[in-house]
């Protein structure tokens, strides 16, 4: 299945040295979310609708610019069954019923969100892009035309 995960540049850089998406938690931000950590994923091929446009209560938290997951979007083909539908994963983990209907309101593209719980890595990605400026960051080995150099040193 492909799927994509939307990041910043900042995050990028430490995701592409790690060669790994590592699942994580934002239950710290959000309160109501529940379950285990997870890397979030999406079929969406554009960031909007997907709950990454900047929120008034977590500007106060950080720095939104350096953290806009809006900037660079990691693009994976992996098996389905690792990457299960958001609103048919989250119940079963404790996702809250009365928080789960507000999102399915306010976001119609959380409709297209699906949760790994494993970590995904590098082997799994088929390339990654600069939002803004269109500029590979990443292309797997087997996608690469003869007499690719990638701009990062080290990238396999």
């Amino acid at each position: 299945m492909k799927v994509a995960h939307y990041t910043s540049r900042k995050n990028w850089d430490a995701i592409r040295k790690a060669g790994v998406l590592l699942p994580h938690s934002e239950c710290h931000v959000h309160p109501t979310q529940a379950g285990p950590p997870v890397v979030w994923l999406t079929t969406s091929e554009t960031p909007e609708g997907q709950g990454l446009d900047p929120d008034p209560t977590l500007a106060k938290l950080h720095d939104f610019a350096a953290n806009d997951k809006r900037q660079v979007v990691i693009l994976v083909d992996m098996p389905r069954s690792h990457a299960p539908k958001f609103f048919e994963w989250a119940p079963r983990h404790g996702g809250h019923p009365g928080w789960l209907d507000n999102v399915r309101h306010k976001l119609p593209g959380s409709s297209q969100w699906r949760v790994s719980t494993r970590p995904i890595p590098r082997g799994l990605w088929t390339a990654a892009f600069d939002i803004g400026t269109g500029a590979v960051l990443f292309i797997a080995p087997a996608l690469r035309p003869v007499g690719f150099r990638s701009l990062h040193r080290g990238q396999r």
